[in-house]
């Protein structure tokens, strides 16, 4: 069992807690000591490390302070104070933080139990044997004194306490307990509901974890649990027992629908609808709910009680209740109507009417009774009959309506509609038959009208108003109408011939001719009207003008003759502009289009573009207008040069993306190159050529160009590359091998030789950087080698001595006996490297 007691360091001092060590002279500066930075100890006392195990150790802070006392001999004005600690006793130490204690510049002058700055030892006690133990740590503070000597304060410190062996494993009970589940799936595994674990050594209860986990959910059932308890020194101690885990609680339901009364919509009761309840358990979480009657469903007209139950998965019922009360209170609906009656007979009417109905929600059609009946006689005004109807639930429902009984009838007028042709200017002269009249109480009535038989009717339809007064004042009025017709149409004369023009303008012909006139019985002035009109214009082609006479009554006589338009014509080309223009020297490197203007009377005006995109010398393009009619003209464009390649470039130099390496670089000779064009011709050609900022190594660009005389460029760019060759830096030579069995004797001067080469060829400015590293304090047999007499290398960079570079290493000071790896590195990051041993 491993343990370690640690007392906290640097706790806070006060001038109360500090004792003054006994004076080597009288009122002389005193050394403090505090055991722990709380109980004050000086010089004699004991300060008590407590209890520890055999193989472990405890550890507590002592702090050591200079204190201002008298004026015999003092410590010096901003002296340093060096304190030493010395312990006494097997397995106890004291070691110092710092040795040093810096006095204030007016130490001297400060007062009595003035306190310095304090240095920390730590006392630790690692015993090996049982038993009490007993030591002690002498601690002694030496500085300048005032009379420029030196004096020496000390004080001895008493340390005691107690080890004894640690190595008892702890101790740990599992009962066979039966526990209720207590959440969902089961119950929480609680190691102090199921056992306990002790130790008789440790302060702190020993850890414990179990298989199943403390936390994890014990499932419904009986389960083994096996726990197992360790202490501080990693002691275990194992037990095992049954945990039964029960569910007799059963789910709670929440949220039960309070009971309701509803009114009745049907004989079958009425539709009700609620939220079904929830229900909750301890170890199965939501448990679903069913409720009989199911809700939705209608309930009779009375009361029923809703059950609603829920069942764990351990067969634990919760359950509850609720009532849906079902009434009647509304009265039936009677449906009336009031009735009008015309009066038919002396002193009023004999009136017919439909019994009124009652609907009742519950009992559907009710017996309704009134205090009249259908057929009764009723005088002329207002009689109000009054209905009842009662249900099965004694709701008693009462409606009334009117009956109206009216004389409003006017004698009935007979008159027929005329039609009759128009027979003189403007109208016709009509004769009728004069109309009657009959009343339902006064028989045949006169009748007087508006217009009169053998009167004058203008053209169209007449409206003649008659009317008629029964005895009653009821008058009545009728209408009918004479209509006179002209269904005669005019006659046209001076009709034009069929004629054939000459187009004169844009699409057609400007023509005239003289128009028809016309005749009619009934119109004095029959309007003429022809489409197209007598001075119009006329598309290229037939057209055919119709002429037609129409009379006020909207009577027609048509007629047609033909106007043909013709073109002959031939449009008029002219050539109006080729796109793009040739360059200065007549060239394009692209398509070039000709485009033409076409004039034509009749077509109008129109463009024609032909374009050439074919390569090559003095090519034509002729153009053609055609009009609408089929008459065409041509023109021809010659000169046309085209040339769309680009001149060919050959670049004679390095390959583009290229290294050229070597040991030692020489600068490139410039590229050239030559350009050629098959068609046009290079106009103009030139290059460019980057070589490196500076030197020879580095990056070179060569770009080569040429335009032909149509434009067109060409480019080609070379990029590549001047590199040094990387040197090659052999192993160590002689005298050091390579296996690492050279040894050298300590103090001597040991030549390193190393080679750099390029091609097989000595390097003499290479930089060659050596760096020593010692790899242990152990050596192995065999011969030492020689060493150099040359004075030894300062620094740590090679010298070249042809064909080799060397560094005479001193090893004289800094080193001691043992094996070392030098390494070689080269600018570039190569190394070697290699061992040797330094012996006596």
């Amino acid at each position: 069992m491993q343990r370690t007691l640690v007392v906290s360091r640097f706790v806070a001092l006060t001038a109360a807690s500090m004792l003054l060590l006994a004076p080597i002279r009288a009122m002389a500066d005193d050394t403090t000591l505090t055991g722990d930075g709380v109980t004050p100890v000086s010089g004699g006392s004991t300060i008590d490390l407590g209890t520890v195990c055999v193989g472990e150790s405890v550890t507590k802070d002592v702090l050591v302070s200079v204190t201002r006392q008298g004026q015999g001999q003092v410590f010096a004005n901003g002296s340093t104070v060096t304190v030493t600690a010395s312990a006494t006793g097997t397995g106890l130490t004291a070691a110092l933080g710092s040795n040093t204690i810096k006095l204030p510049a007016n130490w001297e002058k400060l007062a009595n139990r003035t306190q310095s700055g304090t240095v920390s030892a730590a006392l630790t006690l690692s015993p090996t044997t049982a038993g009490a133990f007993s030591g002690s740590v002498a601690f002694d503070a030496t500085g300048a004194s005032t009379d420029k000597g030196t004096i020496t304060r000390s004080a001895t410190l008493a340390v005691t306490g107690t080890a004894r062996n640690c190595n008892t494993a702890p101790t740990i009970t599992v009962n066979d307990v039966t526990l209720e589940g207590n959440t969902l799936g089961g119950r929480t595994l609680v190691f102090g509901e199921i056992g306990s674990a002790t130790d008789a050594e440790d302060q702190n209860a020993p850890a414990v974890s179990c298989t199943p986990a403390i936390g994890s959910v014990l499932p419904l059932g009986a389960t083994r649990v096996s726990c197992t308890a360790t202490d501080s020194a990693g002691l275990t101690a194992t037990a095992t027992g049954t945990v039964t885990v029960v569910d007799t609680a059963a789910p709670v339901l929440t949220d039960l629908p309070a009971s309701a009364t509803i009114e009745a919509t049907s004989a079958a009761g009425a539709a009700y609808t609620y939220q079904t309840p929830k229900a909750q358990d301890v170890v199965w979480g939501d448990v679903p709910v069913s409720c009989t009657p199911a809700s939705g469903g209608t309930f009779p007209v009375g009361s029923t009680t809703i059950t609603c139950t829920a069942t764990d998965g351990s067969g634990q019922v919760g359950s509850g209740s609720f009532v849906v009360n079902v009434v009647d209170t509304t009265a039936p609906v009677i449906t009336v109507s009031d009735v009008t009656a015309e009066g038919n007979t002396r002193g009023g009417a004999t009136v017919d009417f439909a019994l009124p109905t009652a609907t009742d929600t519950v009992d559907g059609s009710t017996v309704v009774t009134c205090d009249k009946s259908s057929g009764d006689l009723f005088p002329v005004g207002d009689t109000t009959v009054t209905c009842t109807s009662t249900d099965s639930a004694g709701n008693r429902a009462t409606a009334a309506f009117v009956v109206r009984v009216t004389d409003t009838t006017a004698p009935v007028i007979s008159a027929k509609n005329l039609t009759v042709e128009g027979n003189t200017t403007g109208g016709a002269t009509v004769t009728f038959d004069q109309p009657t009249a009959t009343d339902i109480v006064d028989g045949a009535t006169t009748v007087s009208c508006s217009k009169n038989s053998g009167d004058f009717f203008d053209l169209g339809e007449n409206t003649v108003t008659c009317t008629s007064v029964d005895r009653s004042g009821n008058q009545a009025t009728a209408t009918f109408t004479v209509t006179v017709t002209d269904s005669t149409a005019p006659v046209l004369t001076g009709m034009p011939q069929d004629a054939t023009v000459e187009g004169n303008t844009l699409g057609g012909a400007n023509w005239s001719y003289v128009a028809p006139t016309a005749t009619d019985v009934v119109d004095a002035n029959p309007g003429v009207t022809c489409e197209p009109g007598d001075s119009a214009f006329y598309p290229l082609g037939k057209t055919t003008v119709t002429c037609t006479a129409t009379d006020a009554s909207g009577n027609k006589t048509s007629a047609s003759f033909t106007v043909t338009v013709v073109d002959t014509a031939a449009p008029v080309i002219e050539l109006t502009g080729v796109t793009p223009a040739p360059n200065a020297a007549g060239w394009n490197n692209g398509a070039v289009t000709a485009t033409w203007t076409c004039t034509d009377s009749v077509s109008g005006a129109s463009t024609v573009t032909e374009t050439v995109s074919t390569e090559g010398a003095n090519q034509s393009v002729t153009g053609t207008c055609t009009d609408k009619s089929g008459n065409s003209a041509s023109n021809t464009v010659s000169g046309i040069n085209i040339d769309k390649t680009a001149p060919v470039l050959t670049v004679n130099g390095p390959e583009n993306g290229s290294t050229i390496s070597s040991c030692t670089p020489t600068a490139p000779a410039r590229p050239t190159f030559t350009a050629t064009d098959a068609l046009s011709g290079v106009a103009d050609q030139g290059d460019n050529w980057t070589t490196p900022a500076s030197g020879v190594v580095g990056s070179y660009t060569y770009t080569a160009w040429a335009i032909d005389n149509a434009g067109n460029r060409a480019e080609q760019t070379r990029r590549f590359t001047v590199a040094t060759k990387p040197a090659t830096m052999s192993a160590f030579s002689q005298p050091i091998n390579a296996d690492g069995s050279s040894r050298f004797k300590l103090g001597s001067t040991i030549p390193v030789k190393i080679q750099v080469t390029c091609d097989g060829k000595p390097v003499t400015d290479a930089v060659v950087k050596l760096t020593v590293q010692k790899l242990s304090d152990s050596t192995s047999a065999g011969e030492q080698e020689a060493v150099s007499t040359s004075a030894a290398t300062t620094g740590n960079l090679f010298r070249y001595s042809d064909p080799q570079y060397i560094f005479n290493l001193s090893t004289k000071s800094g080193y001691s006996t043992g094996s070392y790896q030098l390494t070689a590195t080269l600018a570039d990051g190569q190394t070697r490297t290699v061992t040797v041993q330094l012996v006596k």
